[in-house]
């Protein structure tokens, strides 16, 4: 029967798999609800395959962390990981049909890959890509509405139907004098940001931009459109130091796009402007 499972530490103080660890003590399970809010700093490893009902991560101080180091985590219902709560993706995916909710911290640092399957995830708070692949596979839904840090030559990828990353923030590449590759379709909603301060951000799929500002901070720094067809909606902004480079198709929106870029431009090196307003 489902039930609130509630953190407590008791046992060893770190694993998920140790009933001691849970009030009532049991290990949680498919239709539980997951509760870890015990102040305090601490971290709770997650190293199986596991489905819930939903998680609350956080509490009202301390850092409460938890790390996912290998197998599947499967969300029923809605979950929260709060403005002191940390989820470390080490390796897996999330999946199911609860829409989890970042108000603090997710740190995706795999030594090969890690993301989200068919599911949807909304950063509210920030995401620190520091090691592997994120996937957001089988038509996963990112909304990033905080900030997404890519620390370093990273790549954010599809796996079977293509998934969404939805910016109504600042998506950036803060480290890393290579190239970070973004091969999912990216809809860059009004007021939205894209960055790069290091190295090249590349743009590998068909994708959208809608009233929002390029910036790259650098000289030798860029951002790329390289595959794919981009879209432009209202206007598109940028002051870059570096380079904003266009280096595949350009359509614009039927309702008109207009391109308004200062310091080093846009510099378009191939392909067309096709249809559009």
């Amino acid at each position: 029967m489902a039930a609130d499972i509630t953190w407590t530490g008791a046992g060893d103080g770190t694993s998920w798999s140790q009933a001691a660890n849970w009030n009532p003590q049991v290990v949680p399970g498919e239709g539980d609800d997951v509760i870890i809010t015990l102040p305090g700093t601490y971290t709770v490893v997650l190293n199986a395959t596991v489905s819930v009902n939903s998680i609350m991560l956080g509490g009202e101080s301390g850092t409460q962390t938890l790390r996912k180091s290998s197998g599947t985590l499967t969300l029923a219902a809605a979950s929260r990981i709060g403005p002191n709560g940390v989820l470390e993706m080490l390796a897996g995916y999330i999946t199911g049909d609860g829409v989890l909710t970042n108000e603090g911290s997710i740190v995706a640092d795999a030594p090969s890959w890690t993301g989200i399957n068919n599911s949807t995830l909304i950063n509210e708070g920030e995401l620190v890509h520091e090691r592997g692949i994120f996937y957001i596979a089988s038509s996963a839904l990112f909304e990033n509405r905080g900030l997404y840090r890519i620390a370093g030559d990273l790549n954010i990828s599809e796996s079977g139907a293509m998934g969404t990353l939805l910016n109504t923030g600042t998506l950036e590449k803060t480290s890393g004098e290579g190239i970070a590759a973004i091969g999912v379709l990216v809809d860059s909603r009004p007021e939205s940001h894209i960055r790069s301060s290091s190295g090249t951000l590349r743009l590998d799929a068909t994708s959208t931009y809608h009233d929002m500002t390029f910036h790259v901070a650098t000289a030798p720094s860029g951002i790329i459109f390289n595959y794919g067809t981009h879209t432009f909606r209202g206007t598109i902004s940028g002051e870059p130091v570096g380079r904003v480079t266009v280096n595949t198709s350009i359509r614009a929106h039927e309702s008109g796009g207009t391109l308004n870029f200062t310091g080093t431009g846009l510099q378009w090196i191939s392909s067309y402007l096709i249809e559009g307003g």
